[in-house]
């Protein structure tokens, strides 16, 4: 059996099977972005570049999907600003985990006024693959961030409870 992505059914405006799933897996997640730059082909990873921390959230949207948005993330080794929003596709497993999958996302860069001379590099294709594991609210994730330069995040996140 094919299994497809589960999203809300045109016009009908009845809950699908991903809205479970979204509900569960939107929220903010107390993260850590690991910046690492991958060879030419983008397989193997090649320096460890930097690394932070960031408050990463995720927005349950009415279709079934969730939005992924960083803004503004940066360390002390990273010149520029970095900023990325994308669409995730959620498809339940039979296990304890929810896959999450993204592609065409924006990633946006800025030196906030502070030009360091070279051209800031952008992107509308950064792609993601990763998991959420359900019994421990963590994401566990890669994206490729699809700009001229080789790099990639390796994000985990922990999604924050109410207190």
């Amino acid at each position: 059996m094919h299994r497809r992505h589960a999203l809300a059914r045109p016009g009908t405006g009845r809950p699908t099977a991903a809205q479970p799933q979204r509900k569960l897996v939107a929220g903010l997640y107390d993260s850590r972005l690991d910046l690492i730059y991958y060879d030419a082909d983008r397989v193997t990873p090649r320096l460890y570049f930097t690394s932070g921390e960031a408050t990463v959230p995720l927005s349950a949207k009415a279709n079934g999907s969730v939005q992924l948005r960083v803004v503004d993330f940066h360390t002390y080794f990273m010149p520029l600003y970095m900023s990325i929003d994308m669409n995730l596709l959620l498809t339940d497993t039979p296990s304890d985990t929810i896959r999450l999958a993204g592609k065409d996302g924006a990633v946006h860069t800025s030196d906030h006024g502070k030009t360091i001379g070279l051209p800031l590099p952008e992107s509308d294709d950064a792609e993601m693959e990763g998991f959420y594991i359900k019994s421990k609210g963590e994401i566990y994730a890669l994206i490729d961030l699809m700009l001229p330069v080789p790099m990639k995040i390796r994000w985990h996140g922990k999604k924050q409870t109410a207190t």
